[in-house]
């Protein structure tokens, strides 16, 4: 069996077809080219150049205001003074009232002052009575010392027993001036526990017949761990 060949003429026609229709219309719708202008002829002129322009000179400065005179000021008139009352002195009368007091009475005459009394001396102690009057404060003092004396403890404990004798000074009112170990024991604490007996007292004024100034005294002094 053979294969019937292809209708080319009926192709070949109807591209042709389509080409004029594509043809036609782009003939239709295409723009038309501009009509042509013919040039114009143009003409230069050269001109002058302008002058420089002239700086023109700043406007006078205007005159200064002239100052009016102010108006003179008025002056008011003076008053005329009013003439001063007439003065009439005023007579004042001063009326003196005497009184005759009567006269004061005679004064008695000052007492006499009596004679001062003679001054009579305090008769002398006599040396017994100061030796009296010393032995009774010397007792005083030395029971208030003794009364104020503390046995050590060491010297509790080991039962020993010691003396020394003080020396101190006092004063007549009884103050303490000085006091000092005249004769030391041989046990430390005995010596100390007589200075703070001496130290702890408060001691009486001098007595009547005493001498009147700061005297000295000894007392010895006996500090035993064994009665204890």
């Amino acid at each position: 069996m053979t294969t019937p060949e292809p209708d080319r003429f009926g192709r070949a026609f109807l591209a042709a077809v389509v080409l004029e229709a594509v043809l036609i219309i782009a003939v239709l719708y295409l723009p038309r080219p501009p009509d042509t202008v013919a040039p114009a002829t143009v003409q230069l002129r050269v001109l002058a150049p302008a002058p420089a322009p002239v700086a023109k000179p700043p406007p006078p400065k205007p005159p200064p205001p002239v100052a009016k005179p102010l108006p003179a000021p008025i002056t008011p008139p003076m008053p005329v003074p009013t003439p001063p009352a007439p003065h009439h002195p005023v007579e004042h009368r001063i009326i003196h009232h005497i009184v005759h007091a009567p006269p004061p009475p005679p004064q008695p005459p000052p007492p006499t002052p009596e004679p001062p009394a003679p001054v009579t001396a305090a008769p002398p102690v006599s040396q017994l009575a100061e030796q009296t009057a010393m032995s009774r404060y010397t007792g005083e003092v030395r029971a208030i010392i003794l009364g104020n004396l503390e046995v050590p403890q060491q010297l509790i404990d080991a039962g020993l027993e010691g003396d020394c004798v003080l020396e101190f000074t006092l004063a007549p009112d009884g103050s303490i001036l000085s006091a000092a170990i005249l004769t030391p024991s041989g046990l430390a604490s005995v010596n100390d526990a007589a200075l703070n007996a001496l130290r702890a007292s408060h001691l009486p004024e001098f007595l009547p017949g005493m001498p009147s100034a700061a005297h000295d005294f000894t007392l010895p002094v006996h500090v035993s761990g064994q009665d204890q």
